[in-house]
């Protein structure tokens, strides 16, 4: 759970990051392409750690 939690704050402070930036559109796509594919991974992980089937959330 302190992972996803330490997860979710990266990804918050990334979003914040990229919404006070100067980055094309295009860099805001791929960092938040690449945070849903880690986010995927880390549920899927936890997931497994925790012996939980089916949907989660």
């Amino acid at each position: 759970m302190i992972i996803l939690l330490a997860y979710n704050k990266e990804i918050e402070t990334k979003v914040e990051e990229n919404n006070n930036s100067e980055n094309p559109p295009s860099a805001s796509c791929d960092t938040l392409s690449a945070a849903g594919a880690s986010h995927t991974l880390a549920t899927t992980g936890a997931m497994a750690a925790l012996e939980v089937s089916g949907p989660v959330g």
